[in-house]
């Protein structure tokens, strides 16, 4: 009835399938630069991963988060283990809140959309057979759908709140029914753990379990008590009270688990130390950092604007991380984290920290005392409890030039040797990309004598980068920043072609002389992405021109308008 019948139904669906085709051209600029990088990217997901399942006592760390996971009564302001997501006792009893309320409200099934797309992801992910078969769809066989917890239990919190709005219009009888039986779901979590923890939880019971049950169901209580207080308040004082005391609980239990992504404990705030190499990189050339095992983690460096050599991803040229196992660390955190941890088999080798520009290590200096020694402690406060920042001497720059390169026959070949050089002074060791002919025709006995060359004018943007730079001779060039699909450069306003230089980076062959060079970067796929989004653009405009002149025909609308001018 609510369509119009089956005309209606069909209206509504086909309404629905071409917002959607808008909706994936327009967003083609995000979507389709990704699909192409999955393809010449390394990926440390197998396929299959996508149909693995997750044990279904983790659910319970969405609203009673480590509550297993200590020995203590108040385990609940212990942080939550780092693979799980949460949502605390209060805003999880208002999340079950929003699932009961569908069933006893029929107002709040407005809702039910949000609802089933939380409920559907998480039958998959706790291993519900029928629903499967999206493990096997492209992309998604081989992606953890645990990745998808966070989501999903705010999509839950969604359909609580809004189900916390349409209590106010129910019966009363109604209305108390849906804040009880929330409370009472939680607390029934709670007491039926113990007949399938063993499966979930290593060591079984806490000894202080039934003092942390009890402190949950109170929670639980206390905000479905609050929810029904709001719903049944007359006064605006009254209810706004109950909204701020639910709202500032939510609050301090999120405070509470608040991940510390670094060792100084508070996310949110820049380090001194980092305040300190935000200072040097403000009047330095560029340079990057390492953070050792879990200071300055790449999302912190990120944060705080500064470069760190590991990354937080799976999508990385595949060479970075042959690079990154052959040199420093072979078993990676994840299967793709460089943690830089001494205790995980992390090396320290200076000529690939020179090579990488790596001019500030962040790390406890007594864990690497020959390398102290060789260079310099610079940076260090009380809030660092004993780290320091220890400056390598002799990093390389970022852009330099060499009148000498070293030619091997492949990329594999690069990268051993690349540990066989001298990294005490720059070099490039180049492979079957360089262009050989044309760098004999320039260089034709200018291995001897003195070369000197000046880099000048650094300028980076988001996907661009340019400077001037002079050499007394014909040199090859290298910047010291990854190589991948989609950078052209010019010299000089003329096109040149990029080669891969010691074998992560950018090369070019200039001759003798001062230049200009600029660096642009477009994703694989963009042009094509931007003619979808323009096509998206059009068909929207197309749709919105048609409905507006159907509604403008309309002789009931006409009508109306009418009827009102007279």
């Amino acid at each position: 009835a609510f369509l119009g019948g089956w005309a209606g139904i069909w209206r509504f669906l086909a309404f629905a399938a071409a917002s959607g085709v808008v909706a994936v051209l327009i967003g083609a600029p995000y979507w389709l630069p990704l699909v192409e990088d999955i393809r010449t990217s390394w990926s440390v997901h197998p396929p299959g991963l996508g149909l693995q399942s997750s044990n279904p006592t983790a659910a319970l760390q969405w609203i009673v988060p480590a509550i297993f996971s200590a020995r203590k009564t108040l385990a609940f302001l212990d942080r939550p283990a780092p693979a799980w997501t949460f949502l605390g006792g209060l805003a999880g009893t208002i999340a079950v809140l929003g699932i009961v309320a569908p069933i006893v409200l029929p107002k709040a099934r407005r809702f039910l959309p949000w609802l089933a797309a939380a409920v559907i992801i998480t039958l998959k992910v706790f291993g519900f057979g029928p629903l499967q078969w999206m493990g096997r769809l492209p992309l998604l066989e081989q992606m953890s759908f645990s990745y998808f917890w966070f989501s999903i239990v705010y999509l839950f919190a969604i359909c609580g709140l809004g189900a916390v709005s349409e209590l106010m219009d129910a019966p009363p009888g109604r209305r108390a029914l849906v804040a009880a039986a929330a409370a009472v779901l939680v607390i029934e979590a709670l007491l039926l753990e113990p007949f399938f923890v063993k499966s979930g939880i290593p060591g079984g019971l806490s000894p202080a379990y039934w003092r942390q049950v009890a402190i949950y169901s109170h929670l639980a209580i206390f905000a479905a008590f609050l929810a029904w207080a709001m719903a049944t308040a007359r006064r605006p004082l009254l209810r706004n009270l109950c909204l701020v005391a639910l709202g500032t609980g939510v609050f301090v239990e999120l405070a509470v688990y608040r991940y510390p992504l670094s060792v100084r404990g508070n996310p949110t705030a820049v380090a001194p130390f980092a305040t300190w190499l935000l200072q040097q990189q403000q009047k330095d050339a560029p340079f990057r950092v390492m953070g050792t095992s879990s200071w300055l983690m790449p999302n912190m460096a990120s944060a705080f604007g500064l470069d760190d050599v590991r990354v937080c991803d799976a999508l990385v040229p595949k060479e970075y991380m042959a690079f990154i196992q052959r040199y420093f660390e072979r078993d990676l955190l994840y299967g793709w984290l460089l943690l830089a941890a001494p205790e995980r088999g992390f090396r320290l080798p200076e000529g690939m920290l020179n090579l990488l520009n790596i001019r500030y290590l962040v790390t406890h200096p007594i864990l690497i005392p020959d390398y102290v020694r060789r260079n310099r402690a610079v940076y260090s406060d009380a809030e660092m409890q004993g780290g320091a920042l220890v400056e390598n001497l002799h990093a390389w720059p970022r852009i330099f030039a060499v009148q000498n390169p070293d030619l091997v026959a492949s990329s594999e070949a690069a990268l051993e040797r690349l540990g066989q050089l001298d990294a005490s002074a720059p070099f490039a060791v180049v492979a079957d990309d360089f262009p050989r002919l044309r760098w004999s025709e320039l260089c034709k006995g200018c291995a001897g004598g003195s070369f000197h060359q000046q880099v000048s004018g650094i300028r980076y943007g988001t996907n661009t980068l340019s400077f001037q730079v002079e050499v007394s001779g014909p040199a090859v060039l290298v910047v010291s920043d990854s190589l991948a699909k989609g950078w052209r450069a010019w010299v000089d306003d003329a096109e040149q072609p990029i080669f891969r230089a010691n074998y992560l980076f950018r090369g070019l062959v200039l001759e003798a002389g001062a230049h200009r060079i600029r660096y642009s970067y477009e994703p694989p796929g963009w042009r094509a992405s931007l003619r979808l989004f323009f096509a998206g653009i059009a068909l929207l405009a197309v749709g919105a021109g048609a409905l507006y002149f159907q509604r403008a025909r309309d002789p009931r609308r006409r009508a109306r308008r009418l009827a009102a001018r007279s």
